[in-house]
């Protein structure tokens, strides 16, 4: 199939490699010409412009920072829908609000064109390994079609309904592992003084009920999982400003659909402490450092 990757960071340049290895025939656009080049040794297309880029395919996958971008890059001017054929499927792997997505999803159906939201988990190593899971929302004809594209760079695809309904799981699974890094900090910051050893109080809890893919890989102890950002100076798999932008369209999603969620709003201003302080590029579990004293509300 003919896709269009947008959005070459950590993330999406792995996920083009991926469409490579599989077979597809892939057009990029990125600014960073040492990522695009390195595509391009891999057989990839480089698109002068995001028009020219959407001219040539069938599917266009984005990887970007915020809704504004992957509006602007989509339906600009001169964005990657301006010369795209009809019937095109946009595939946006961005975590943007749910409203957004719903907003984008009926503003590329009246120009003919399908917009999916697929936000994605697993970090810049599940892209390396090819085994992200992807939240997807939108149409299902379309979602048939784009399925052995999305295959390539993923190991759980779901559709969990119309569109925004992919970011809503997103979301869900954002609040889940903020909340389990919360009650892990709290854990550890209890057994450390109370006097038991971090390490054999990890070894065990890898038994129990406790144990979680959080657990394994982000306990907010220095020193205690070499490689982990932890011990590395909390440098980032996910940032905190990132972080932070998630658990914000949560926080309106969830009081708009008026749900309460208290654990959620901790974390979220926990995060608001560790950024204030400068730590806005690191590890967004830095903020298990910054709870010795409560927020205030």
């Amino acid at each position: 199939m003919r896709v269009g990757f947008i959005g070459l960071g950590r993330m999406g340049a792995p996920m083009a490699g991926h469409l490579l290895a599989a077979g597809h025939e892939v057009t990029v656009f990125g600014r960073d010409r040492a990522v695009t080049a390195a595509l391009a040794a891999d057989g990839a297309t480089v698109a002068e412009s995001l028009a020219e880029l959407g001219a040539v395919v069938d599917v266009i996958c984005t990887c970007l920072p915020n809704g504004e971008v992957v509006r602007d890059v989509l339906l600009g001017a001169d964005g990657a829908l301006s010369q795209a054929a009809p019937n095109t499927i946009v595939v946006d792997h961005s975590t943007i609000s749910p409203q957004h997505a719903r907003e984008l999803s009926t503003d590329c159906r009246a120009l003919g064109f399908e917009f999916l939201d697929a936000p994605i988990s697993g970090g810049p190593e599940g892209a390396a390994a090819g085994k992200l899971a992807v939240f997807l929302g939108g149409d299902l004809a379309a979602f048939d079609r784009v399925l052995p594209v999305v295959e390539s760079y993923s190991s759980t695809v779901v559709r969990l309904g119309e569109s925004g309904t992919g970011q809503v799981a997103k979301l869900a699974n954002q609040m889940i592992i903020a909340c389990t890094v919360l009650g892990i900090a709290e854990a550890f910051s209890y057994g450390q003084a109370a006097g038991v050893d971090a390490a054999k109080m990890l070894e065990v809890l890898h038994g129990a009920t406790a144990e979680s893919a959080m657990l394994r890989t982000r306990v907010p102890v220095p020193g205690l999982q070499p490689g982990m950002p932890a011990s590395r100076d909390w440098a980032p798999g996910f940032t905190a400003d990132f972080m932070a932008k998630d658990l914000r369209f949560a926080i309106d999603d969830v009081h708009q659909v008026g749900v309460p969620a208290p654990g959620l709003e901790l974390v979220a201003a926990l995060l608001d402490r560790a950024r204030e302080s400068g730590s806005g590029d690191c590890d967004w579990t830095i903020f298990s450092q910054h709870f010795t004293a409560p927020p205030t509300s």
